[in-house]
């Protein structure tokens, strides 16, 4: 049977699958490059980059419950700082450009929290960033689009629903 990337990206990170770890984080970021760079001529991904506006999910593991999903963005577009709750997330740019930074949240003499920059960076093509639970990061399409795949350990929308995401004015 002739396998797409896809197929083989779900193949692999099930194989791996556990509990957080550097090893688990690590091999996920590796499955997930591999999948950007290898499904460019791909009739799948030919047909999310033919689209101007992608929010999909394009896989959800029922039995551990990670999400594969794919996001188109517009130049311009800005995503606040903001945390993922209990969850970890692979953002991997599959076209385009972002702009990203980390911040660390730091609460004065005074009580008062402030969030400072840690770093900015830009994300191209075939490159992944990692936030681990509770890793504070902002997002913006800098190029004329992107499109990025995003893996996710666990439902977000759920993590937000419960309380668990912030997201934080600057």
């Amino acid at each position: 049977m002739n396998r797409n990337s896809l197929d083989q990206f779900i193949s692999e990170v099930k194989k791996v699958w556990g509990p957080l770890s550097s090893e688990l984080v690590s091999s996920c970021q590796q499955l997930l490059e591999k999948l950007v760079k290898d499904s460019t001529t791909e009739e799948w991904m030919a047909n999310l980059m033919a689209k101007t506006d992608v929010d999909i999910e394009l896989y959800r593991d029922p039995e551990h419950g990670f999400l594969l999903l794919a996001h188109a963005e517009t130049e311009g577009l800005y995503r606040a700082p903001h945390d993922h709750g209990s969850a970890w997330v692979i953002y991997a740019v599959q076209s385009g450009e972002m702009e990203m930074r980390t911040f660390k949240a730091i609460v004065n003499q005074k009580g008062k929290m402030t969030l400072v920059c840690r770093e900015t960076y830009r994300v191209h093509p075939g490159e992944s960033r990692v936030y681990l639970p509770l890793d504070i990061h902002d997002t913006k399409c800098i190029s004329r689009s992107v499109l990025m795949l995003r893996l996710t350990s666990c439902d977000l929308k759920k993590e937000n629903q419960e309380g668990r995401m912030v997201r934080y004015l600057e």
